[in-house]
């Protein structure tokens, strides 16, 4: 960390980390891991090919952290279903989940109670911005074998399993060392890029993991393809980022070729009042099938 430090006061980010995104994009992730409040909306286009016939959806999703409670919500709507669902962590051990399919809004939506194995198990990755894990899971039991460990630094240090490793829950890849084929990183107009072709054997399976449960597959996705790019401003904080993915899924008998987009934007706060320029946006966590506030970040941006 304090080599980039170094190398960002001297301006030489990309003369010295230009193959090298891997700690720079480590050093984003802890910066906004640090906010108190912060918030990710997703945006998402897939276009679906099967038996001759082509389909779209649009997916929405966000992502708010809290001292208190993690909360994130999705939808996704097709020309064939309509999908809602929403997570509560309020770091007890537990997460709570509310999905409905076809209807418009979850105030009737049965509420599922995850520990978070179970949920690692099911969805793939925590909604938390950092955390901790260790192998727990042989892979008869689960793709992964993470079981969750701590989310506070201190009791990781103290731990003397050799398995333990950090997890950002902020992107749903697994990006390092063994999980990236090509990176780059390029100076922009307003900070840096870093870009990265992921190996898809080993960069997705936390991806692949949430597919099954969200998208209701007959079986783990065969990716063949994921590459995302990640804009930073000159203080190498996380501003946006821009993937894409091909792959193919089973449901039932049908093989579906799958091509999604999806843009992210990071947003990092010290308190729950984000300020914008356009004015503060005071942002609460809702209750089930209530709006999130936070949406109107990225709408802001837009003016």
């Amino acid at each position: 960390m304090d080599l980039i430090q170094e190398s960002l006061q001297k301006g030489n980010i990309v003369k010295d980390f230009r193959n090298n995104g891997i700690d720079l994009l480590e050093y984003s992730l802890e910066k906004f891991a640090s906010f108190p409040y912060a918030v990710i909306i997703s945006n998402g286009d897939a276009t679906a090919k099967a038996m001759g016939f082509k389909a779209q959806q649009k997916i929405t999703a966000a992502n708010y952290y809290t001292p208190d409670v993690n909360y994130s919500s999705s939808s996704s709507s097709s020309l064939f279903m309509k999908t809602k669902a929403c997570f509560y962590d309020r770091k007890n051990g537990h997460v709570s989940s509310y999905t409905s399919y076809g209807m418009d809004n979850l105030d009737k939506a049965k509420r599922t109670d995850y520990s978070y194995d179970k949920y690692i198990n099911v969805y793939g990755k925590l909604d938390k911005m950092k955390y901790y894990v260790v192998n727990k899971f042989t892979s008869k039991d689960n793709l992964l074998h993470d079981g969750y460990l701590t989310s506070d630094d201190k009791e990781y240090q103290e731990c003397d399993n050799s398995s333990k490793r950090v997890i950002y829950g902020t992107i749903i890849y697994l990006i390092d060392k063994d999980t990236v084929k090509n990176q780059s990183v390029r100076e922009t107009a307003d900070g840096f890029e870093i870009s990265f072709d992921l190996d898809e054997k080993t960069a997705d399976d936390y991806y692949a993991t949430k597919m099954v449960t969200t998208g209701n597959l007959y079986e783990l996705p065969t990716f063949y393809s994921s590459k995302i790019t990640f804009y930073l401003d000159r203080e190498l904080n996380l501003i946006r980022s821009l993937a894409f993915d091909s792959l193919r899924a089973k449901t039932g008998f049908i093989n579906t070729d799958i091509n999604m987009e999806s843009e992210n934007f990071y947003f990092g706060s010290q308190a729950s009042v984000f300020e914008t320029k356009n004015g503060p946006i005071d942002i609460s966590v809702p209750d089930v099938g209530q709006e999130f506030l936070g949406y109107q970040l990225t709408e802001r941006l837009k003016k």
